[in-house]
């Protein structure tokens, strides 16, 4: 009996030691979690470097308190070398752009890894060198461009000289920008001035080892009223492919009028902080014998999950134009190009400060505005204001601040107010106090130029109390503007370069 007391006791002891381990290896559900996996980021997917540049990558962890060993590899060790702590050395003796692969596994799991992309610039390499109307344009022109090296000179001549007849050596600046695959560049800005009106010049870059950049060119505004500009957007460029569109529209535009310049009205690119999506415009060779007038877009202000962490520094790096804001926002701009004046305003800080009244970004603006038109008076003919965000959007009023500003281009006599955005066309009737009328601003949203293929225009049969042309769906397309002392006409262009819609402005 004892005996048979003392088992019982033993398996009485054995069950309960069983179940204080599973209490305390097991939760209460009585069962152990499967083991996560560690895993590992090198905090980007992407990044650009120069020849001759290094960078160490940061690794992160997740699922574990101590780093594990990582094993890192290169897709080709002639472009890219890389040592056990993750330092990379770049190497491209090319004259384009090339790419490779960097790659952290975790040694004892190689599943488990981290891959980057980074895309090597040639050393000397010249990115983004623009040209952009200057402040007088007839007289002045903005050179703008990026480069590794901290010095450089600009030549320039006019079209019909042989050599360069003029030579400008300038420092460079570093960046503003905090890009997001770019370690640093340096940012150049001239201005060109006591040019000769209505004439063609060349220009190029030259860097202190001699190495030229391929002739670039550009044309100052006349005097005798009469010119012919392109007016296109919404590209959201990431690589020189996704400009195919836009140069179809170009060409169709060009073979149509004589142009001068080419206005654009934001989304440049499809994320401002990537550097390799600005390079698409070098890439694509589209800037080299035009001058482009950029407005700012919401894609430029990338990353803008908030006020605080929204920059235009992006696009203020990228465009050759006019520092003329005052005390405006430092985006804001203006130039006279023959007998037009331009004022190209940033219409996303006001969009962001929409909840404050009053509107910080819009006063400024509306004082800056009316000193510009008061300080040319006499100056100009007609008046275009450009922008990115639609005032109106067929007939309901877009994120513009339509309701703000029409008071304003009546009283000035605002000629077009042109705007895009909603990727969808949009003419207003003339308008003047918020009504249809005989003189007043004509607002326009125009089609987007994004993508490979041309779609077609489709007008709705029904505009609205003040549309006159839109669409309800997103097209593309673009437009050129043709000026005189009479008249400005809107021609508005689609597949193919057909003609879906026009209107001109008389003189006042």
């Amino acid at each position: 009996m004892k005996k048979n007391r003392l088992k019982l006791f033993a398996v009485i002891i054995l069950i309960a030691s069983v179940l204080a381990s599973c209490a305390t290896s097991a939760p209460s559900g009585g069962y152990a979690p499967p083991k996560k996996n560690i895993t590992v980021s090198l905090g980007t997917s992407s990044l650009t470097l120069i020849s001759g540049q290094s960078h160490t990558f940061s690794p992160t962890f997740k699922n574990t308190d101590t780093a594990p060993d990582l094993v890192w590899t290169s897709s080709d060790q002639s472009i890219l070398s890389v040592s056990p702590d993750g330092t990379i050395t770049a190497e491209n003796t090319t004259d384009g752009n090339i790419t490779a692969t960097i790659t952290a596994a975790i040694a004892d799991n190689p599943n488990m890894k981290s891959v980057c992309t980074v895309t090597v610039f040639p050393e000397e390499k010249t990115h983004f060198l623009t040209a952009g109307p200057g402040q007088d344009a007839s007289r002045q022109t903005v050179i703008s461009w990026h480069n590794p090296q901290g010095t450089c000179t600009l030549e320039y001549t006019e079209a019909s000289g042989s050599e360069f007849t003029h030579s400008i050596a300038v420092e460079g600046e570093p960046t503003a920008s905090d890009w997001a695959d770019l370690s640093s560049i340096y940012r150049y800005n001239v201005t060109l001035t006591d040019l000769v009106p209505g004439s063609e010049y060349r220009y190029r870059v030259v860097t202190p080892d001699g190495k030229a950049t391929e002739t670039q060119s550009f044309r100052t505004a006349g005097t005798d009223g009469t010119f012919s500009f392109a007016w296109m957007s919404d590209i959201h460029a990431s690589t020189a492919a996704s400009l195919q569109n836009f140069q179809t529209l170009l060409k169709m535009a060009g073979e149509k009028a004589d142009l001068s310049f080419c206005l654009f009205t934001g989304d440049m690119v499809n994320q401002g902080k990537r550097y390799t999506y600005w390079e698409s415009w070098t890439d694509s060779k589209v800037l080299s014998d035009m001058s482009y007038a950029f407005v700012i877009g919401n894609h430029e202000y990338y990353p803008n999950n908030s006020l605080e962490t929204a920059t235009p520094s992006y696009y203020l790096d990228f465009a050759a134009r006019a520092d003329n804001h005052g005390s405006s926002i430092a985006s804001d701009y203006w130039f006279l190009y023959n007998n037009v004046l331009f004022i190209c305003l940033d219409s996303m800080a006001p969009d962001y400060a929409r909840k404050q009244s009053p509107n910080p970004y819009l006063e400024s603006q509306a004082r800056w505005f009316e000193e510009v038109i008061n300080n040319n008076a006499d100056r100009y003919e007609y008046i275009i204001v450009c922008q990115h965000f639609a005032h109106l959007d067929g007939d309901d009023e877009g994120t513009g601040f339509y309701s703000f500003w029409y008071p304003y281009f009546d009283k000035y006599g605002v000629d077009l107010a042109l705007t895009s955005d909603s990727h969808k066309y949009s003419r207003s009737k003339t308008l003047y106090n918020d009504q249809v009328s005989e003189t007043g601003t004509v607002y326009l949203t125009s089609p987007m130029s994004e993508g490979k293929e041309l779609d077609e225009i489709i007008s709705i049969d029904q505009p609205g109390r003040r549309s006159a042309f839109f669409t309800d769906k997103k097209v593309k397309g673009g437009a050129y503007i043709e000026v005189t002392p009479q008249s400005l006409t809107v021609h508005v262009i689609g597949k193919d370069g057909i003609e879906y819609d026009s209107v001109t402005i008389p003189a006042k």
